[in-house]
């Protein structure tokens, strides 16, 4: 088997063996081959033009056996004030030894980041849960697991929106209400959390920065990092939020428009209130005329906010084991590389 850099050669059998994997996001759609086939290769296209990812190919003879992608998470490496990259895709196709496709993939990962680095970095992965020999493999070489994430999505063609009586107030989030929401938001994924995040379950990464992450996130959010921050407002405060983000590469590529909630919370003090459920159920209705499909995720142990998007009408189509690696400087001991 030889491991290599993916060559302009191989584009076109690298989307399909991609397309064809089975637990790709988004499969659930039941979207059309040929247009997934060009937002694989939309999705290559932009991980190849990074100057520090990597696209590796595995191959017996002259058949592709197996793909892994690393991107560089440029904002998280400036934030947490270390290298962090995450694996895109890690897919050992119809190989008789899939366990020897994916241990190899992720040897020669390392040893290109040793080799370019000095040392091994964070990175970060997201397994489909069912995908039990990649999440062996992972741990074989030293991932760790962090989380399990759920999906849920709402499909507009199929499901109606449901009328609420608002026990708060739901408005646009204005400039004024940003320290308000970076206290709610600190408060809700960190020390009042209701399951452990991916962030403050890894040991790896600075405490001060992981106290300081989701405070940035809303910030980043108000700023222009989502299109659409809705405030729930009570006796003339903020007590809860949510973002809409638009995906414009679903509608373009897959002819399906699937836009998400990204973050979303509500102050300690105003929980158990119906105000979370009424404050998606309006995220939601700004963005139905817009999508073709409203998806929302969470960890698998936060069941109150699971509760909330059944009664709304989602239902769950994708799990994940979230997992990490710690970074590792030269001369450290690993026998990976």
């Amino acid at each position: 088997m030889k491991i290599k850099s993916l060559t302009k050669d191989m584009i076109d059998e690298a989307i399909h063996f991609v397309s064809a994997h089975r637990f790709q996001p988004y499969k659930e759609y039941e979207i059309e081959d040929d247009r997934f086939a060009e937002f694989t290769k939309h999705v290559l296209s932009e991980l190849s033009s990074g100057g520090e990812n990597l696209v590796l190919a595995a191959e017996e003879g002259a058949r592709l056996v197996g793909i892994l992608t690393l991107k560089k998470l440029a904002w998280d490496t400036d934030f947490f004030g270390m290298d962090m990259f995450d694996i895109d895709h890690i897919i050992a196709g119809e190989s008789d030894d899939k366990h020897g496709v994916a241990s190899r993939l992720i040897q020669s990962m390392l040893k290109r980041l040793r080799e370019r680095n000095g040392g091994i970095p964070h990175i970060s992965v997201r397994i489909n849960t069912e995908d039990i020999p990649t999440v062996h493999e992972l741990e074989r070489h030293d991932f760790k697991l962090m989380t399990t994430l759920v999906t849920y999505s709402f499909d507009v063609a199929k499901q109606k929106m449901i009328d609420f009586d608002a026990p708060c107030v739901l408005r646009d989030f204005t400039a004024t209400d940003i320290q308000t929401l970076r206290q709610i938001s600190r408060d809700s994924f960190t020390s009042n959390s209701v399951a452990t995040n991916r962030f403050v379950a890894d040991a790896s990464l600075p405490r001060d920065r992981v106290e300081r992450l989701y405070s940035a996130w809303v910030e980043n959010s108000c700023r222009g990092l989502a299109d659409k921050v809705i405030v729930a407002e009570s006796d003339g405060r903020p007590i809860a939020f949510t973002t809409c983000k638009l995906n414009p590469s679903t509608g373009k590529f897959l002819n399906k428009s699937i836009n998400s909630m990204v973050l979303s919370a509500v102050s300690s003090a105003s929980r158990t209130r119906g105000v979370y459920t009424n404050m998606i159920n309006a995220g939601l209705e700004w963005l139905y005329d817009k999508s073709d499909a409203v998806e929302v995720g969470t960890e698998v142990g936060n069941f109150p906010v699971q509760k909330a998007w059944t009664k709304l009408g989602f239902k769950i189509i994708r799990s994940q084991y979230a997992l990490a690696r710690a970074p590792q400087v030269m001369g450290g001991n690993s026998r990976d590389v």
